[in-house]
């Protein structure tokens, strides 16, 4: 039914998620009571800093994608190379060459 469930981890997502909602609403409910003026010009400010956010947010996301793509095409140019390192050692039969080349490989998976 509930995949979630068994994680404990979501439910401590949303305690957290409870407890700062919380605290934002009641914190605007103080402030509300102790000085309403300055609160008014908190609740203006307010969307452009979530608006802020959330533009960097999309940005941030758009370049760890591209980070990840750049190191995806970095892996296949290293996979060749290793094995073209390895076929010249094979057709030149440098057997310490290829040990340490093997060696190499599996310290890397």
């Amino acid at each position: 039914m509930f995949l979630w469930l068994d994680k404990p981890y979501y439910f401590i997502q949303v305690g957290k998620f409870i407890q700062l909602l919380s605290t934002f609403f009641g914190g605007f409910a103080i402030a509300f009571v102790q000085g309403w003026l300055l609160t008014l010009v908190m609740l203006s400010s307010i969307p452009l800093i979530v608006i802020a956010g959330a533009a960097m947010s999309i940005m941030i996301s758009r370049k760890a994608s591209l980070g990840q793509t750049a190191y995806a095409k970095a892996a296949i140019v290293v996979e060749q190379t290793l094995g073209s390192i390895r076929t010249v050692c094979l057709r030149t039969k440098n057997v310490v060459a290829f040990s340490s080349l093997s060696s190499f490989k599996t310290q890397m998976k």
